[in-house]
C-alpha cells in the first residue's frame, strides 16, 4: 500500500506569516497544537496537525509555516521532535488503515524536503545535531516486539539496533550519549555505536518501588532529571518523584518528592542554567484514576522548591528560552488552543498565540 504520508511530504507549501494570520486577527478556524519549543536561536517552533509554525521568540509574529498537503483526515498527530536549530523534524501520525502504530516521516525544513519515511513507528526522536534518529519501532512481520534503532540522516542506513528494554529517551545535548530508562534503571548509551556506557539501578527508598519514566537532559549536559514514579496505595494513585542525576557518572544527587495534591508527571524541561526545571503534573482527584486530571504547570528549582504552580490544563514538554527568562506552555486542545509563555521568575503571562488553520 502506497503511504499517505509518503504522497503528503512530496509537496511541501512554505508560506510567509502576514499580520492576517498573527494572534488577534485570525480569519479562519483555529488550529490545535501538539507540541511547541524554543530553538538553539530563541525562535519558538509549534507543531500543528497540518504545518510546523515558526515564531518570534515573543509569540508577536508568525515567521514561516511549512504546511504538509493530503495530511490524514482527521489527523492523529502524536509524535514530532525537532532538531535544536530546527532544521530537521521528524512527525508521525496514527495510520487506522495498517496493523503499526504510526507512520513516520523525517523531513528538512528549510528549503523544505523529505529525508525519509518509516512504517510501524512507535516515537521518533531526532538528535540535538539533526544527524541522527533514533526510533522506536514494531519487530515485522509480527509487530510483537519494540525495537530501538539509530539511524544516520545523511545516508539513511541503520547504524544499529537492539530490543527496547522499557522506557523513555533522549540525546545528550551534543548528540554523542543516548540516556535511557531502562533494565530497573537508568543506562547510557554510546548513539553511534549503542554500546551501553553507564547503568545505575533505579534509586532505592524505604517502603517505595521505583520505576523510571520520562527523562530531560539538562542544556549544559551536566544533569538530568528522571521521572521516578511508584504506586501509592494509600491514595490508590501513581505518583513521580524526580530524581537529579549527573550525566558524568549517574550518580543521583537528590530525589524530589513530588508537591503535595499531585501525581505523575506528564512532560518536563530543564533551564539552560540547570537551576530550575518546569513539569506538566497532574492534580490529585478524590475519584482515580487520575488521568481525567488536567496537567498543571509546575516551576521547581533543582534543589527541590517548588517556586509557583500554573493552572493548566497543559499538553506536551514544556520549554525553556535560551536565556531561561521565559517557559513556554501548551495548554490542552479542548481547552484553549495555542501556545502561553510565561515570566519564570513569578510565573506571570507573558504572551499568548493562537494559530489560524492556512487555507491553501
Amino acid at each position: 500500500m502506497t503511504s499517505r504520508l509518503t504522497r503528503q511530504l512530496t509537496l511541501f507549501c512554505v508560506i510567509p506569516m502576514l499580520s492576517a494570520l498573527a494572534c488577534g486577527d485570525l480569519k479562519s478556524p483555529i488550529a490545535p497544537v501538539s507540541q511547541a519549543r524554543f530553538n538553539a536561536n530563541g525562535d519558538i517552533a509549534a507543531f500543528l496537525p497540518h504545518d510546523l509554525v515558526t515564531l518570534d521568540g515573543r509569540l508577536a509574529v508568525e515567521k514561516q509555516r511549512v504546511s504538509f498537503v493530503e495530511v490524514p483526515n482527521p489527523p492523529m498527530y502524536p509524535v514530532d521532535s525537532l532538531s535544536a536549530d530546527a532544521q530537521v523534524a521528524s512527525v508521525g501520525w496514527w495510520d487506522p488503515d495498517t496493523r503499526c502504530q504510526y507512520e513516520g516521516e523525517v523531513f528538512r525544513v528549510s528549503p523544505p524536503r523529505p529525508i525519509m519515511h518509516l512504517d510501524c513507528v512507535f516515537t521518533l526522536l531526532v538528535s540535538p545535531p539533526g544527524d541522527l534518529l533514533a526510533v522506536t519501532m514494531f519487530s515485522l512481520p509480527d509487530l510483537s516486539d519494540l525495537d530501538f534503532r539509530l539511524y544516520d540522516l545523511t545516508t539513511r542506513t541503520v547504524l544499529w539496533s537492539k530490543t527496547l528494554p522499557s522506557g523513555d529517551a533522549v540525546f545528550s545535548p551534543d548528540g554523542a550519549r543516548i540516556y535511557v530508562a531502562a533494565n530497573e534503571g537508568l543506562e547510557a548509551w554510546d548513539a553511534l555505536t549503542g554500546d551501553t556506557l553507564m547503568h545505575v539501578p533505579s534509586p532505592a527508598d524505604p517502603g517505595r518501588s521505583y520505576g523510571v519514566g520520562r527523562l530531560a537532559v539538562a542544556p549544559d549536559g551536566q544533569h538530568l532529571i528522571a521521572d521516578l514514579n511508584y504506586p501509592s496505595f494509600e491514595i490508590d494513585q501513581p505518583i513521580s518523584d524526580y530524581g537529579w542525576f549527573r550525566t558524568d557518572d549517574l550518580g543521583l544527587e537528590r530525589i524530589i518528592p513530588q508537591a503535595p495534591g499531585y501525581g505523575l508527571q506528564h512532560g518536563v524541561a530543564i533551564s539552560p542554567d540547570g537551576q530550575m526545571f518546569a513539569v506538566a503534573a497532574l492534580p490529585l482527584k478524590d475519584d482515580p484514576p487520575p488521568g481525567n486530571a488536567p496537567p498543571d504547570l509546575l516551576v521547581w528549582t533543582s534543589s527541590g522548591t517548588l517556586r509557583y504552580a500554573i493552572k493548566g490544563p497543559f499538553v506536551g514538554d514544556p520549554s525553556f528560552s535560551p536565556d531561561g527568562s521565559a517557559v513556554l506552555a501548551v495548554p490542552a486542545q479542548d481547552r484553549s488552543p495555542g501556545v502561553k509563555l510565561f515570566r519564570v521568575s513569578d510565573g506571570a503571562l507573558i504572551a499568548s498565540h493562537l494559530f489560524a488553520t492556512a487555507l491553501l
